[in-house]
């Protein structure tokens, strides 16, 4: 058609083709100008209904007016050829510009701020775009971004092309009903992928996934046909890693795994790939110092510090077990959380002893101080206190310490993680949403009420926290999820990987343990509640153990009639036992300065196997004999840390994991001397437990199961997979890994089963 004329309008060359027609550059001879011409399929011609409705789209279309959104001036025909007289918009298509790498933060908020203002606007007239794509945005040579194709989708609605992911909207008759999909795969919301009706809100998730792709420079959902891309729309999320972003909003960190540990990353927001930092393995909390050229993060039981620009990372302290958050002040000191019940300390950022800044008041039922941030000018840093369940996100409020009088109050009830942005407002985490208050920087007072920012933020309750964080020029930064653990499943698993469930309604189970006899489960059901339950197999009933407080780690004494859990009814919490049917009262079976977590009994039910969490050591082993002062004594006490000791059916071995290696790994000792270690993984491993028979020992590593055959004798022969469990049934991201016994707040259980069909460890009970 080039050199052509359509009525007035002289065809010059060919912009483009997609699923709503071939567009041309052509002059106006009437007004003297350049437009584009989009030529509409021929099969409208032949649809007078389609061409009726198109026409009335069209006008309405065309009411359109506003700055970022491309105009169309006119439809017409021309001897049998309908076209559309578009405004003429110069420079690249969005998709054209992340071709070339991503988008600068400082770049990509003021373009994609533009394009919110024209989706608003149009939508504030009733027009849904309904295909809104990088291909779909125009960016002129002076930076202003235009929508081009507003509507068309449901205006073109009835023609099904042949097109590539890129340009596949699939359009029918009826698009305004339930069944019908517009738009193009990739940036599909789920309701217009399942064919359901959609409103302005699949715009909303579109304009999400072209952010998602200007930042990263990547499809945030994106398979190798139409169809596997819609099933990742549907059942999958982006890529989200624990992230944070540095204060001037030019680097991402996050946690991502390598191998069979975590390790730290750094991207670059105008760069496509992020890069490993050596090092770090096991890191977690990452956060950046004020100047954005340091970056914290504890590993290992310790607090570190590494470089951006590069080089070995740097051991600020021996903190011990964990931290539940930490912020760098611009004074050169590290505020954090130390231990539950710990409150709030402080450290320089060059090393020293930390200084204790707040002590939860146990009178006021307050539990954590924890997830400290840093207010500008350096004099009071906010805080979430805890006065619920350990970590947990009921009960938390936000707090406001002020360092130079030491003193502290509530200002928001209800919510987690605050953090101040340039806009003058405190961003907060609540029940998956995050909100957005005025805040008062002088006053330190909240200033009229909160509004919901977005929805469908990941967070943690083993940590209590959300996944997002505020640069200093108030970039926004945020995993997408669900909290984890809300609907666990427990299934009998046999070593061919099939399952059958035990429980029948999914829920938050955690520290699953089946009774001596197999005829009961102890276990946690919802972390943030934090009570315990014993399940009756044969009779799927639940009854519940323990009322108030936080209560986890459950474990059978050998003869079944008790149970030994840890609880913070004592602070720091400790280990107490009560019968298993509930009746008495709970009996304390240790007293120490350390939080302890029983693991496992000695065959005869005398000694008692438990983690204590020292922050000098990290976690260490103890041993508790009931005979004589019940004094729990070290087994294994050393710089590493030692993690949920297992006794063998002879009593003779203690199976457990260490990272002095640099990672996780199984290892045995004889018992009571500790002598004769023996390491029983290679390549990495987590919490063992024994077959009954003494002549197998399973552990995890990553998403593989493992078992090795003979253990105390030659335990580095026949390391082998067990088949189909739980790599048959892959977890979903951000989602706890299955686990073999209970030992910690990141932890879920595989117990092996040994009285089903009466055949010693046939069966495995392990959540999914």
């Amino acid at each position: 058609m080039i050199g052509q004329s359509l009525s007035h309008y002289k065809i010059l060359e060919k912009l483009g083709s997609g699923g709503m027609g071939d567009v041309y550059k052509a002059r106006d001879t009437k007004l003297g100008r350049e437009v584009a011409i989009k030529v509409l399929p021929e099969a409208f011609a032949q649809d007078k209904e389609r061409l009726a409705r198109f026409e009335r789209e069209a006008h309405l279309l065309a009411s359109l007016n506003h700055p970022n959104i491309a105009t169309i001036h006119d439809l017409e025909q021309s001897e049998g050829v309908h076209f559309l007289v578009l405004e003429l918009v110069p420079g690249e298509t969005l998709a054209e510009r992340i071709e070339r790498g991503p988008i600068p933060v400082d770049e990509a908020l003021p373009l994609f701020k533009q394009i919110a203002e024209g989706l608003e606007a149009a939508h504030e007239k009733g027009v849904i775009h309904r295909d809104l794509k990088p291909a779909n945005i125009k960016v002129t040579p002076d930076g202003k971004p235009k929508i081009l194709d507003f509507g068309l989708a449901k205006a073109m609605a009835g023609e099904v092309p042949d097109q590539g992911l890129s340009e596949s909207p699939t359009m029918t008759r009826g698009a305004t009903e339930a069944g019908i999909l517009l738009g193009t795969a990739p940036y599909m919301s789920p309701e217009q992928a399942r064919g359901k009706a959609v409103d302005k809100r699949a715009d909303i998730w579109a304009f999400g996934c072209c952010l998602y792709e200007a930042l990263t420079g990547k499809t945030a959902f994106l398979g190798e046909t139409v169809s596997d891309t819609i099933v990742v729309v549907l059942e999958h999320e982006p890529d989200w890693k624990s992230l944070a972003i540095s204060p001037d909003g030019h680097i991402a960190a996050y946690v991502a795994e390598h191998g069979n540990a975590s390790q730290l990353y750094l991207r670059a927001m105008d760069e496509l790939e992020g890069r490993s930092i050596e090092g770090t393995d096991g890191a977690r909390m990452p956060f950046f110092s004020p100047d954005s050229q340091w970056l914290g993060f504890w590993a290992g039981g310790k607090l570190m510090k590494v470089a951006v620009s590069g080089g070995a990372p740097l051991t600020i302290a021996e903190v011990g077990v964990t931290i539940r958050g930490a912020c760098w002040t611009p004074e050169g000191e590290i505020v954090f959380m130390r231990d539950a019940g710990q409150g709030l300390s402080r450290i320089s950022a060059d090393g020293g002893e930390p200084e204790v800044l707040t002590t939860p008041n146990h009178d006021q039922h307050e539990k954590t101080h924890r997830l400290p941030e840093i207010l500008p000018g350096g004099s009071a840093v906010l805080f979430t206190l805890g006065t619920g369940d350990i970590d947990s996100f009921d009960d938390a409020s936000i707090a406001v310490l002020s360092l130079e009088t030491g003193e502290y109050r509530v200002i928001i009830e209800g919510g987690t993680n605050a953090r101040y942005s340039a806009t003058g407002h405190l961003i907060y985490a609540r029940a998956g949403y995050l909100l957005a208050v005025p805040f008062d920087l002088d006053e330190l007072q909240v200033m009229g009420s909160p509004v919901p920012v977005l929805q469908g933020v990941l967070m943690r309750p083993n940590f209590g926290n959300a996944e997002f964080s505020v640069s200093r020029n108030g970039s926004l930064l945020y995993a997408r999820g669900e909290s984890w653990g809300e609907e666990n499943r427990v299934v009998w698993v046999d070593r061919e990987g099939q399952t059958q469930q035990l429980i029948e309604t999914p829920r938050a189970f955690f520290d699953v343990r089946v009774s001596p006899d197999g005829r009961f489960l102890a276990l946690l059901v919802d972390a943030a509640n934090a009570n315990l339950w014993v399940y009756d197999i044969a009779r799927a009933t639940s009854t519940r153990f323990t009322f108030g407080f936080d209560n986890q780690s459950p474990i059978w004494t050998p003869d079944g009639h008790r149970v030994t859990f840890n609880t913070t009814r004592t602070q720091p919490s400790s280990i107490f036992w009560q019968a298993s049917d509930g009746t008495g009262q709970a009996e304390r079976l240790t007293t120490s300065e350390h939080s302890q977590h029983p693991i496992s009994w000695s065959p005869d039910g005398k000694i008692l196997a438990l983690m204590e969490a020292n922050p000098a050591t990290g976690w260490d082993i103890f041993v508790l004999s009931l005979d004589g002062d019940r004094t729990p004594k070290p087994f294994l006490q050393t710089n590493f840390n030692e993690r949920a000791p297992e006794f063998s059916p002879n009593g003779r071995w203690i199976a457990y994991y260490s990272d002095e290696s640099g990672q996780d790994e199984v290892y045995v000792r004889q018992f009571p001397s500790a002598e004769g270690k023996i390491q029983v993984s290679t390549g990495g491993g987590e919490i063992s437990v024994w077959n009954p028979n003494g002549e197998e020992l399973f552990y995890h590593n990553g998403d593989k199961m493992m078992v090795v055959d003979d253990s105390t004798r030659d335990l580095s022969r026949d390391l082998k997979t067990v088949e189909g469990a739980p790599s048959e049934a892959p977890l979903a991201p951000a989602k706890p890994r299955p686990r073999v016994s209970a030992g910690g707040d990141d932890k879920v259980s595989i117990y092996i089963q040994q009285a089903r069909n009466n055949v010693a460890c046939e069966k495995s009970c392990f959540f999914t």
